[in-house]
């Protein structure tokens, strides 16, 4: 008895069109566009390991390496569109998806793009045509050798065939070289999007759209007009969603392609936008990390979320490097001069990626004296204490240049914090050097600081990324006194608030760090101000 009534629920099941192996938690992306989409960075050995079982790629057409063919699922491995693709920003999507939703939850994307394809291709009225005319470009070669000459046909057989298994509750695109500043390209994209669910039975209110801008002009992007028209989908479809390609870097070879950095933070923010709809905020969604505040005694971003950081300090310094990016003593004799800028921010974007992908959220950067330091000058200052003798080493700041600080914030120090909020990095900025062991309120290196940070958040630069850029106002002060010569808790407000007054009163309105007093064998929390 109990065998018949199973098999005449399968038989229910089959009449009434139900598959029964559909896993809700089974979320299926479509993903097309041109080469962006498809991926142009050779992808790094990184964005090959790593990757969760959870994510999964339906083929879309066939593979040789490695093997694959239309229509199975894999484990999403690089490159994920055709065979000829590289790492775009499908990969990071799918990665950082994975990595925020339940283990419950597995992520499928149905990936079809072709370079340079213009986005008639995607309509379904009008790919034919726009093939016939134009047999002999690359975008049409690719079209017939990897999708049968019908790039939304295979997208909506994809997809019928994923609805199987999952439910679709996204589509991801990237396209806009093509038809670069087309004012009908929003109306083209919103057809497309309409016949997608139509065809698939969707709703708009299922389904949103990520639209993905295309290389900014700061990065040498060609087709940078084109994300005034990017910028029109949200009025065009009610549940689409922009996603900023604000500092996703170029690859510097052509005016149209993000590199294999780039596409990972582009990746990224297609997530965050598909994550934020469902309730998880995990911040750089429009292109700036979310700017950090003060609340009691913890951290916040911008919708109130606890923010611990884990990082690293380092310094632009050949010593501490390892002369890994020059050597001022040994041939070819990198200077702290302009040649050395170039040599140093190449160093340090090779870090900064590497702390990327090691999850770190924040860099300490010290602005070095070996930038700041003239060793041909002799800076005075006004403090009632000056300098002693044993000031030594990084302590004695008898030769700092007050003009290489302004020539090398420009220069190097900001581009340094511009390339690590690039990687998601938060900055806390240090001054040159490290306190002398013995400090009092109005001596020398209270004015040398007030000079430091007079200049520093006074910096245009600067105050616009105050939520992303704070300032640590001394390094490891040990023995503080006031101006009575006595060492007490005033001492310490007496010495550091005129400085915060002087920053505040310039406009910087980030967080500031406030060091306590270096104790023997331990230092005590800073404060926040």
């Amino acid at each position: 008895m109990k065998k018949l009534l199973l098999i005449g629920l399968l038989l229910a099941t089959r009449l009434l069109g139900v598959n029964a192996e559909v896993d809700p938690n089974f979320y299926i992306y479509i993903c097309f566009g041109q080469s962006n989409m498809e991926g142009n960075a050779q992808p790094e050995d990184v964005d090959k390991t790593g990757i969760d079982d959870r994510f999964r790629l339906l083929a879309t057409c066939n593979f040789t390496n490695p093997q694959r063919t239309t229509g199975n699922w894999y484990k999403a491995v690089p490159p994920l569109v055709n065979p000829i693709g590289g790492l775009g920003p499908t990969d990071y999507f799918g990665r950082t998806m994975v990595e925020n939703l339940p283990k419950s939850v597995r992520i499928g994307v149905i990936p079809v793009a072709m370079g340079g394809s213009p986005i008639e291709m995607f309509d379904k009225d009008l790919y034919q045509q726009k093939l016939a005319d134009n047999p002999t470009e690359w975008w049409a070669t690719l079209a017939n050798q990897h999708y049968g000459g019908n790039p939304y046909g295979r997208i909506i057989e994809m997809a019928k065939k994923a609805q199987e298994v999952g439910v679709i509750k996204g589509i991801l695109l990237h396209q806009g070289c093509s038809n670069n500043g087309d004012p009908n390209w929003p109306d083209m994209v919103k057809k497309i999007y309409n016949d997608m669910l139509t065809d698939l039975s969707l709703s708009t209110a299922d389904v949103p759209l990520f639209v993905g801008e295309t290389l900014r002009q700061e990065e040498g992007g060609a087709c940078y007009a084109h994300n005034a028209q990017v910028a029109k989908m949200p009025s065009v479809i009610a549940n689409s969603y922009v996603i900023s390609s604000e500092g996703c870097t170029g690859n510097g070879t052509d005016p149209w392609h993000f590199n294999a950095a780039g596409y990972r933070k582009l990746g990224r923010r297609y997530a965050a936008a598909a994550l934020k709809l469902m309730g998880i905020n995990i911040g750089d969604q429009y292109g700036t990390l979310s700017p950090l505040h003060v609340n009691g005694k913890w951290l916040t971003d911008d919708v109130g979320n606890q923010v611990v950081l884990h990082g690293v300090m380092d310094t632009p310094n050949q010593f501490f490097n390892n002369y890994r990016w020059g050597n001022e003593w040994e041939y070819p004799f990198v200077k702290y001069d302009a040649n050395g800028v170039t040599k140093c921010l190449e160093y340090f974007e090779k870090i900064f990626a590497g702390l990327e992908q090691a999850n770190c959220d924040v860099f300490r950067l010290h602005l070095d004296p070996a930038w700041t330091n003239d060793p041909n000058s002799n800076y005075t200052y006004s403090g009632s204490v000056g300098q002693s003798s044993d000031a030594k080493d990084e302590a004695d700041i008898s030769k700092f240049n007050p003009e290489r600080l302004k020539t090398f914030m420009e220069s190097l120090y900001f581009p340094l914090m511009q390339k690590a909020m690039n990687h998601g990095l938060y900055v806390v900025v240090r001054p040159p050097g490290v306190c002398p062991g013995d400090l009092k309120v109005g001596d020398y290196y209270q004015q040398y600081l007030m000079t430091v940070w007079d200049y520093v958040s006074s910096c245009p630069e600067i105050q616009q990324y105050a939520g992303q850029i704070s300032l640590e106002l001394a390094n490891e002060p040990v023995r503080l006194k006031d101006k009575n010569n006595q060492e007490n808790k005033k001492a310490l407000h007496d010495y550091f608030q005129p400085i915060v007054e002087k920053i505040r009163e310039n406009g910087f309105t980030g967080i500031i760090w406030i060091p306590g007093k270096i104790e023997i064998g331990r230092a005590s929390c800073r404060e926040r101000v």
